[in-house]
């Protein structure tokens, strides 16, 4: 017996309701496990650094931590030398910087590898970070955007120093454009604070905060 078209129209609606609760559950589980993850690696860095610190171990104990490590979780990927490694830079990286800690659990470990192995500062990784984060860059993406000096590129766009700032003054202008537009979030629309080079009609300049 056919079904009535009613029925099968509200059957579709159902059934495209289910699917995308079971993609967000999915999803939600996913970044889940990553914030976990991203928290063990966290801690084995820490526990690295620490140990060492406190004793004269040196390199060879992450040779053999590695070593324990897959003969007792076989099953388990990521107990690489280099990847201790990796947790142990990780957590050096980031371990005084208390706004940057809670960014890192939202991007997956190569994401994170990358950023903090690649950039320069603590500027430069909270621009990939919340970048990464925004856009969902894969990252093979990510890579061809630091690579591509995006950061940089960026920042040089929204700003014309060389030539209507002082030279005195340059340093200090660009740190204020840094710390204004890539990282004052403000209003719940993200609108990001700008600061923007003018020059005024005597022929001076100065530096002007827009919102």
């Amino acid at each position: 017996m056919k079904k009535p078209e009613l029925e099968q129209t509200d059957y579709a609606a159902l059934l495209g309701d289910v699917k995308e609760r079971v993609r967000a559950a999915q999803y939600a589980a996913l970044k889940a496990v990553n914030r976990e993850l991203v928290g063990l690696y966290w801690d084995i860095g820490k526990a690295i650094v620490e140990r060492q610190a406190g004793a004269s171990w040196g390199k060879a104990v992450v040779e053999n931590l590695s070593k324990d490590l897959r003969a007792e979780f076989p099953g388990i990927q990521g107990f690489s030398t280099q990847n201790l490694w990796y947790m142990r830079q990780f957590y050096e990286t980031y371990k005084d910087n208390e706004k940057l800690q809670p960014m890192v659990g939202e991007i997956g470990w190569a994401h994170n590898i990358l950023i903090f192995s690649k950039c320069k500062d603590d500027l430069e990784r909270e621009f990939y970070l919340r970048m990464t984060r925004k856009y969902g860059w894969t990252k093979n993406v990510l890579a061809l955007r630091i690579d591509n000096r995006d950061y940089e590129k960026t920042l040089l766009s929204q700003t014309n120093f060389d030539r209507a700032v002082p030279e005195e003054l340059r340093n200090e202008a660009k740190l204020a454009v840094r710390d204004e537009y890539l990282f004052d979030v403000r209003c719940a629309n993200d609108a990001v604070s700008l600061i923007q080079v003018r020059t005024n009609p005597e022929g001076g300049s100065w530096v002007n905060q827009l919102t």
